[in-house]
């Protein structure tokens, strides 16, 4: 799926294993998830072939100017919806590469895979995606408050949600503000 010549978003293959296990272990990526210790390969090899076995997940690693940047997981909760986890792993990537890679997933997501419903999860503290999220078009649907035991506390956990109908009416926003990042 292309958006512009230099944006694309490839299935995960074994040789982005050591490349995105480091980006998953890395400070700024580990702090906001729910599982938050440093992840072992042996343990990423296994989730790997876990996933690779399930026909209802879909993993893509986002790619801008031909670098790969980020990652992408999809998982598919029904016939008509799925729950989806990302990050920009390359900090070197430019400002806006997120919201590129968002686009990107939302258009797989609704055009290809066919689904009409996004939810993702949040914790409360992640000011950063809350926002991202919001921008893309997702709305808050809910407040969980669940345990997180790597940090032996409890977490509110923020539930948000983008339909394929709210999608349509944001689409253009999101696209102008793409458009945008071209010209500064």
């Amino acid at each position: 799926m292309i958006l512009h010549s230099n944006t694309r978003l490839e299935d995960i293959k074994e040789s982005h294993l050591e490349m995105v296990l480091n980006w998953r272990n890395q400070e700024c990526i580990r702090k906001y998830m729910f599982h938050n210790e440093r992840i072992a390969m042996e343990e990423h090899l296994r989730w790997f072939h876990q996933m690779t076995l399930n026909p209802f997940k879909w993993v893509k690693i986002f790619y801008l100017n031909d670098c790969p940047s980020g990652f992408v997981q999809i998982n598919r909760l029904s016939d008509h919806d799925c729950e989806w986890g990302l990050y920009i792993g390359n900090q070197q990537a430019p400002r806006g590469a997120g919201t590129i890679m968002g686009y990107l997933t939302i258009r797989y997501i609704f055009e290809h895979l066919l689904l009409n419903k996004i939810y993702a999860e949040v914790v409360s503290f992640n000011k950063r995606s809350i926002a991202y999220h919001e921008k893309l078009g997702f709305c808050k649907n809910g407040l969980q408050i669940r345990e997180v035991p790597e940090r032996d506390k409890e977490a509110d956990v923020i539930q948000m949600c983008l339909t394929k109908e709210s999608w349509r009416r944001n689409r253009r926003t999101v696209e102008q503000y793409i458009g945008g990042l071209n010209n500064e």
